[in-house]
Protein backbone atom coordinates (compact mmCIF):
# COMPACT_ATOMS: atom_id res chain seq x y z
CA UNK A 1 0.00 0.00 0.00
CA UNK A 2 1.22 3.47 -0.75
CA UNK A 3 1.14 6.34 1.70
CA UNK A 4 -1.75 7.90 -0.23
CA UNK A 5 -3.84 4.73 0.06
CA UNK A 6 -3.10 4.55 3.80
CA UNK A 7 -4.09 8.22 4.26
CA UNK A 8 -7.32 7.85 2.29
CA UNK A 9 -8.19 4.65 4.17
CA UNK A 10 -7.44 6.41 7.46
CA UNK A 11 -9.73 9.32 6.52
CA UNK A 12 -12.57 7.01 5.47
CA UNK A 13 -12.26 4.96 8.68
CA UNK A 14 -12.30 8.10 10.83
CA UNK A 15 -15.20 9.65 8.94
CA UNK A 16 -17.36 6.52 9.01
CA UNK A 17 -16.53 5.77 12.67
CA UNK A 18 -17.27 9.35 13.73
CA UNK A 19 -20.53 9.42 11.76
CA UNK A 20 -21.67 6.14 13.31
CA UNK A 21 -20.60 7.10 16.84
CA UNK A 22 -22.32 10.48 16.67
CA UNK A 23 -25.43 9.01 15.04
CA UNK A 24 -25.65 6.35 17.78
CA UNK A 25 -25.20 9.08 20.39
CA UNK A 26 -28.05 10.98 18.72
CA UNK A 27 -30.27 7.89 18.94
CA UNK A 28 -29.44 7.47 22.64
CA UNK A 29 -30.09 11.16 23.36
CA UNK A 30 -32.46 12.56 20.70
CA UNK A 31 -31.80 16.15 21.81
CA UNK A 32 -28.06 15.92 21.13
CA UNK A 33 -28.15 17.26 17.56
CA UNK A 34 -30.89 19.11 15.72
CA UNK A 35 -30.12 17.85 12.20
CA UNK A 36 -28.13 15.12 10.51
CA UNK A 37 -26.01 17.87 8.90
CA UNK A 38 -24.56 18.65 12.31
CA UNK A 39 -23.53 15.01 12.66
CA UNK A 40 -22.21 14.88 9.08
CA UNK A 41 -20.20 18.11 9.31
CA UNK A 42 -18.77 17.17 12.70
CA UNK A 43 -17.71 13.76 11.39
CA UNK A 44 -16.16 15.37 8.30
CA UNK A 45 -14.18 17.79 10.47
CA UNK A 46 -13.01 14.90 12.68
CA UNK A 47 -11.95 12.94 9.59
CA UNK A 48 -10.00 15.81 8.02
CA UNK A 49 -8.33 17.13 11.18
CA UNK A 50 -7.71 13.61 12.51
CA UNK A 51 -6.02 12.46 9.30
CA UNK A 52 -3.75 15.51 9.25
CA UNK A 53 -2.93 14.97 12.93
CA UNK A 54 -2.19 11.29 12.35
CA UNK A 55 0.16 12.06 9.47
CA UNK A 56 2.11 14.62 11.48
CA UNK A 57 1.91 13.51 15.13
CA UNK A 58 1.59 9.71 15.07
CA UNK A 59 5.00 8.92 13.51
CA UNK A 60 6.80 11.29 15.90
CA UNK A 61 5.00 10.77 19.21
CA UNK A 62 3.65 7.23 19.04
CA UNK A 63 0.19 5.79 19.55
CA UNK A 64 -0.48 6.75 23.18
CA UNK A 65 0.22 10.44 22.79
CA UNK A 66 -1.52 10.57 19.42
CA UNK A 67 -4.69 9.04 20.93
CA UNK A 68 -4.55 11.55 23.80
CA UNK A 69 -4.18 14.43 21.34
CA UNK A 70 -7.01 13.03 19.18
CA UNK A 71 -9.21 12.85 22.29
CA UNK A 72 -8.64 16.53 23.05
CA UNK A 73 -9.14 17.60 19.43
CA UNK A 74 -12.29 15.47 19.12
CA UNK A 75 -13.80 16.98 22.28
CA UNK A 76 -13.27 20.44 20.83
CA UNK A 77 -14.61 19.53 17.37
CA UNK A 78 -17.62 17.59 18.69
CA UNK A 79 -18.59 20.59 20.81
CA UNK A 80 -17.57 23.42 18.44
CA UNK A 81 -18.79 22.31 14.99
CA UNK A 82 -22.46 21.74 15.96
CA UNK A 83 -22.42 25.04 17.83
CA UNK A 84 -21.64 26.81 14.55
CA UNK A 85 -25.22 25.93 13.61
CA UNK A 86 -28.09 27.83 15.17
CA UNK A 87 -29.43 26.34 18.38
CA UNK A 88 -27.19 23.29 18.79
CA UNK A 89 -27.89 21.79 22.22
CA UNK A 90 -24.74 19.61 22.56
CA UNK A 91 -23.00 19.90 25.92
CA UNK A 92 -19.36 19.54 26.89
CA UNK A 93 -20.21 16.36 28.83
CA UNK A 94 -21.71 14.79 25.70
CA UNK A 95 -18.61 15.84 23.77
CA UNK A 96 -16.39 14.10 26.33
CA UNK A 97 -18.38 10.86 26.17
CA UNK A 98 -18.44 10.80 22.35
CA UNK A 99 -14.75 11.58 22.18
CA UNK A 100 -13.94 8.78 24.63
CA UNK A 101 -15.84 6.33 22.43
CA UNK A 102 -13.98 7.57 19.35
CA UNK A 103 -10.64 7.20 21.14
CA UNK A 104 -11.10 3.43 21.26
CA UNK A 105 -11.50 3.41 17.49
CA UNK A 106 -8.58 5.83 17.06
CA UNK A 107 -6.28 3.44 18.90
CA UNK A 108 -7.05 0.65 16.41
CA UNK A 109 -6.76 2.97 13.43
CA UNK A 110 -3.33 4.12 14.62
CA UNK A 111 -2.13 0.52 14.92
CA UNK A 112 -3.29 -0.09 11.33
CA UNK A 113 -1.43 3.00 10.12
CA UNK A 114 1.79 2.16 11.96
CA UNK A 115 1.80 -1.44 10.67
CA UNK A 116 1.07 -0.28 7.12
CA UNK A 117 3.91 2.24 7.21
CA UNK A 118 6.32 -0.47 8.42
CA UNK A 119 5.28 -2.68 5.51
CA UNK A 120 5.95 0.15 3.08
CA UNK A 121 9.36 0.78 4.64
CA UNK A 122 10.29 -2.93 4.34
CA UNK A 123 9.24 -3.01 0.71
CA UNK A 124 11.57 -0.13 -0.19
Amino acid sequence: MSNLVISVTNFILKWVAATLALWIAERVDPDLYLTFWQVFSTAMAIGIVGTITDLTVLPRMGNGRAVALDFIINVILIWLVPNLFHGAPISMAASLVCSAALSLIEYSTHIFMLKSERLIDRAR
